[in-house]
């Protein structure tokens, strides 16, 4: 198998693969599941320093000339968000 490692602003990747941010990776469940997958890293969502509702659905809307989105998901707080990733075990929370 071809090497797939890097080495990014000086963090070492034991691979290039790492998930899209997306619906799946919000809980810890998904996290983890991410967390001891292959990939390389684990993309989060983004992250405020709040809690944030998103925008009321519909957030996707048909129109003759096109389509409007306006997603802005709903966050967890970037307290929140930490906490998740580190109830996660991994290397990389555990100490040496």
């Amino acid at each position: 198998m071809p090497d797939l490692s890097a080495v990014i602003g000086g963090v070492r990747l034991p691979s290039l693969l790492m998930n899209a941010s997306g619906p799946d990776c919000t809980t810890r469940e998904q996290l983890a599941t991410l967390a001891h997958s292959s990939a390389g890293a684990v993309v989060t969502k983004s992250m405020t320093l709040e809690p944030r509702a998103g925008n009321a659905q519909p957030r996707y809307r048909d129109l003759p000339l096109g389509s409007i989105r306006t997603f802005a998901l709903p966050r967890l707080s970037v307290w929140r968000s930490a906490a998740l990733s580190l109830a996660i075990d991994t290397p990389c929370n555990r100490a040496n």
